[in-house]
């Protein structure tokens, strides 16, 4: 006998026992990781599984309480037009364990045989933000859009909603520092503030880490006040302190929001508005609210087009550094310089750091990218000029504020160092005023470590923020730079040449270096000497240049002043 014949002979002699299709229903509902109800076709219920006892807390299915949750239940379901229906979908809040109200979806598939209605199962699953969140795997967009588009499907003519597109700014930052349980505690606050309300139409949803999709039902007569109305409030709330890890720190919230119908009728229209929308609410600064227009569209699918442009110039090495010098006031000589990355699309041609860098900072990758590229590119530069003994005393690296949070900043810096032979003294990193509104505790923490390495720090910008003095005496600044709209007025501009002479007398008396920026004529430039500047940069000596080109101005004995080239250029 061959084999296969052997095989054939052998399934012959087994006898399997008929399969019970009731039991072996029963068995797979049980298993199921959603709750499971079965109605007989009077709507009386006659099975649930172990996780609808769990979910709906039910001991028994024929005790008189449980009897109302079902009855409950199966009201959204029409028994006579069953035989119609192939599957409906319906949302609804019943209630759990100790009177919880629990936001569900359910699916209702009838059991038909030639238009006779046998029974109903239905499919309860929990409508939570923790269903459709992010960090546990789970694609929210995707789930998101289930949702929403079968919400959009059963509505009256009149009926209006607001897709709200929410980023909770800095949340990235506290999750890399203090991590993924820090940043669900500040998402469930947001998600509790917006569904414990009187409205049970409110759709929460998680997208990413930072972001949150809602969708608002309108309840007034001119509802777009009330859409701005809502928007105001979600961002009040949740610049309410967070306490994390016993401290207390403030988050902001950016909101871009498209209308149903106006600017679309499914989910993936609105979405993409409302994500367009809060482009431009970015663009305003954080803690802004912006609803979609049509104009947008056109200006943001450049701009998108820009921020492909700029991942590919990091790969393509499109990015470079100059250097513009800092003058010692006192001898006039080119002493350091402050590094500036530069983007030459080969296309577009020179693209404004104004433009990109904005960009970069939105996406936390990119920005880190350009970062490391500067520190790298400097120490390299600074390696060389070592072999070929150019003097100078420090160079500068602007770093966004979200370097500054990164756990892994001080590492990088430390390697990139090392691998040139640099030493920290060699470096000074910039930060803006504005930097330390947010989180300013964990950038305190990073710039410590910094200072102690032997790495200068300075304060960008100042005067155009806060201006607390409080950050002058808690955080480890060794210099202090005046931001350039001062210097512009300041000798046909009492208040400007107040505030200058202010905070270089400030600075000094809390010995720390002082910088003026945007020094463009030599009135400028005596009367800031006049008042006691250290350093300052601007045109009047030189614009950003090669690191060639600024060796040579090390290696003169004084800087040349270019007040003509400044008039003409300002004409």
């Amino acid at each position: 006998m061959n084999f296969k014949k052997l095989v054939t002979w052998k399934r012959r002699q087994i006898r399997r026992p008929p399969i019970n299709l009731e039991e072996a229903f029963s068995i797979a509902f049980q298993h199921s990781e959603h709750a499971i109800c079965l109605f007989d076709h009077k709507g009386n219920i006659i099975f649930c599984n172990q996780k609808g006892h769990e979910l709906l807390h039910i001991a028994d299915i024929e005790n008189p309480s449980a009897l109302n949750i079902f009855d409950h239940i199966f009201s959204y379901f029409k028994v006579n037009k069953a035989a119609d229906e192939s599957i409906l979908i319906s949302e609804a809040t019943v209630k759990g364990p100790d009177n919880q109200q629990l936001n569900t979806e359910f699916t209702f598939i009838p059991l038909s045989i030639d238009d006779d209605l046998l029974g109903v199962v239905v499919i309860i699953e929990l409508k939570t933000c923790q269903k459709l969140n992010y960090l546990k795997g789970e694609p929210g967009y995707y789930h998101a859009k289930k949702y929403v588009n079968q919400r959009l499907s059963h509505v009256d003519k009149n009926d209006t909603f607001a897709f709200f597109y929410v980023t909770i700014d800095e949340l990235d930052d506290v999750i890399d520092v203090y991590g993924l349980e820090a940043g669900e505690k500040v998402i469930q606050s947001i998600v509790s503030h917006m569904t414990n309300n009187e409205k049970n139409d409110d759709i929460v949803f998680r997208i990413e880490e930072n972001t949150l999709g809602i969708l608002l039902k309108g309840t007034e007569p001119d509802t777009y006040d009330q859409y701005i109305s809502d928007a105001q409030k979600l961002i009040n709330h949740i610049e309410t302190p967070f306490t994390i890890n016993h401290q207390d720190l403030q988050f902001t919230a950016t909101i871009g929001g498209s209308m149903f119908p106006y600017d679309g009728k499914n989910f993936q229209t609105l979405f993409k508005k409302a994500r367009i929308a809060l482009k431009h609410a970015e663009e305003r600064g954080n803690g802004n609210f912006q609803f979609y227009l049509p104009e947008m569209k056109a200006e943001t699918l450049k701009k998108f087009e820009l921020e492909a442009d700029l991942l590919k110039a990091i790969q393509n090495e499109e990015l470079y550094v100059e250097y513009q010098p800092k003058i010692d006031v006192l001898t006039q000589k080119a002493i350091g310089a402050e590094a500036l990355v530069r983007w030459e699309h080969p296309f577009k041609g020179n693209v404004a750091p104004a433009t990109f860098i904005p960009m970069a900072e939105e996406n936390g990758k990119v920005i880190q990218l350009i970062d490391d590229f500067v520190i790298r590119t400097v120490c390299q530069q600074i390696q060389q000029w070592k072999k070929e003994q150019v003097p100078f005393h420090k160079i500068s690296i602007n770093l966004s504020a979200k370097s500054f949070l990164k756990n892994d900043l001080i590492d990088r810096i430390r390697q990139c160092l090392k691998d040139y032979s640099v030493p920290p003294s060699s470096i000074e990193l910039e930060l803006t005023e504005s930097s330390l509104l947010k989180s300013s505790e964990l950038i305190r923490k990073q710039l410590e470590k910094l200072a102690e390495m032997g790495i200068s720090i300075a304060l960008d910008d100042y005067g155009t923020g806060f201006s607390s003095i409080h950050y002058l005496k808690q955080y480890p600044f060794h210099t202090i730079k005046i931001d350039r709209s001062f210097i512009h007025n300041i000798v046909h501009s009492v208040e400007d040449e107040m505030i200058v002479k202010f905070i270089i007398e400030l600075s000094k008396g809390l010995q720390k270096k002082v910088i003026a920026e945007g020094v463009e004529t030599s009135a400028q430039y005596q009367l800031l000497k006049k008042y006691g500047c250290n350093e300052v940069q601007g045109f009047l000596f030189s614009r950003s240049i090669a690191g060639k080109e600024i060796a040579n101005m090390f290696l003169k004995d004084k800087a040349v002043l270019k007040e003509k080239e400044v008039e003409t250029r300002l004409l």
